[in-house]
């Protein structure tokens, strides 16, 4: 900051224009005495010319100068010094004048002759009050705009890589409607943001046997939908190189534990609730391990129906957390459904309990269709929930 603009920032800036050379003399005087940085001009021309350089605070003006009237440098500062605050001078009583002036944006509308300093030095000083205001206000508007344009800005990058991220997540997700021989698996996921922290797979595992499972990470939006990604690769590569290595097939309980352990090794601060099976047609059996899912998948089958339920820890929190494969034989036709919680928080129910029993009832109703299943529980296309929504079906005859 140079010199001159340390004393404009510390000093008022008054213009003052006034015909009358005397009369100009004293209130110069008078406004430098009280502290003010003043520069002065006889006329119209001069005191217009003298707006843009000095960009003072408070303008002092007569009405008639010698060549226009000061409603014209009123309405030109207004223009040029949008920050700048203008008192009308005149030593007429015209109150036709006073109004136009006002209604033009004056600050004030001063008579002459003054024979004391106080009436101008008070409306001086109210009148910067007044300019520094509206200055810090536009400055603050600009920081505002400024401030939106940096977050609009955020937010376009940020719906950029949102999009980026559910080209991914879709296209590493299966088919959500696909038969394996006499087993038909649908899954359907309704996101509460634009990414989903659930995730289904389904794949084929040998000629008899289907593998397929459902995970819920914690948290919701990019990061949940950053792990989901992890887990169908990491999945996917520790089925292969088993195989691979062992020749024998991987089971639910196996996959647990070596997913546990490669999300401890990562330290991603995120766990996972999964439910994983695995259903063999020649032996007719369903074979699965839970890692903290809830609800509780169940198992329709001969007007009966199975609780899964397993009381193992969640995938990336604990070490050694010992997951189990549980074996259900499969007779006839079967129904295995599970969904991830959220779909608990958009049912009525006093308890836990008698949320899953509504749970129950729903799956009974919907026909063998997620779709009726989403309709049962009030989920639209176009709804937001407050928690990721996934539900798969599984059926076929073993």
């Amino acid at each position: 900051m140079n010199q001159l603009e340390q004393i404009r920032a510390q000093q008022t800036r008054v213009l003052l224009i006034e015909s009358d050379p005397t009369t100009r003399d004293m209130l110069q005087q008078w406004l430098t005495e009280d502290s003010a940085l003043v520069l002065s001009a006889g006329n119209g021309q001069h005191g217009i010319a003298l707006l843009t350089s000095f960009q003072p605070d408070v303008v002092v003006c007569d009405m008639r100068l010698p060549d226009r009237l000061g409603l014209e440098v009123l309405e030109i500062a207004q223009r040029v010094c949008p920050d700048s605050r203008v008192i009308m001078t005149s030593a007429v009583s015209d109150t036709v004048m006073v109004v136009q002036s006002l209604r033009l944006g004056a600050a004030d509308y001063l008579f002459k002759p003054f024979k004391q300093p106080v009436m101008l030095l008070h409306a001086v000083r109210r009148a910067a009050s007044d300019a520094r205001l509206m200055l810090e206000n536009r400055r603050y508007r600009e920081m505002l705009e400024e401030k939106n344009r940096e977050l609009n800005e955020s937010l376009r990058v940020l719906r950029e890589d949102q999009e980026a991220g559910r080209a991914v997540q879709l296209k590493i997700m299966p088919p959500p409607q696909k038969s394996y021989g006499a087993i038909d698996i649908n899954f359907r996921i309704k996101p509460s943001l634009y990414l989903s922290g659930d995730f289904v797979d389904h794949f084929t595992i040998s000629k008899n046997q289907v593998g397929f499972y459902l995970a819920d990470v914690s948290g919701h939006g990019a990061s949940s939908a950053f792990v989901t990604i992890l887990l169908k690769t990491m999945t996917n590569r520790l089925r292969k190189r088993y195989e691979d290595v062992s020749r024998r097939v991987l089971l639910p309980a196996e996959i647990l534990e070596r997913a546990n352990e490669e999300m401890l090794s990562m330290g991603l601060g995120k766990h996972l609730s999964v439910f994983c099976g695995l259903i063999d047609f020649e032996a007719g059996q369903l074979v699965y391990s839970s890692a903290a899912h809830y609800p509780p998948p169940r198992l329709f089958m001969a007007n009966h129906v199975h609780v899964l339920e397993d009381h193992g820890l969640p995938v990336g929190l604990f070490q050694n957390p010992g997951y189990q494969n549980r074996t259900v034989p499969l007779a006839g036709h079967f129904e295995l459904w599970a969904c991830s919680d959220g779909a608990l928080e958009v049912l009525d129910g006093a308890s836990l309990a008698l949320k899953e029993q509504k749970l129950v009832e729903i799956m009974e109703q919907a026909n063998h269709n997620v779709d009726n299943f989403l309709s049962l529980l009030g989920i639209t296309e176009q709804a937001s929930v407050p928690d990721d929504i996934a539900v798969l079906l599984v059926s076929g005859q073993c």
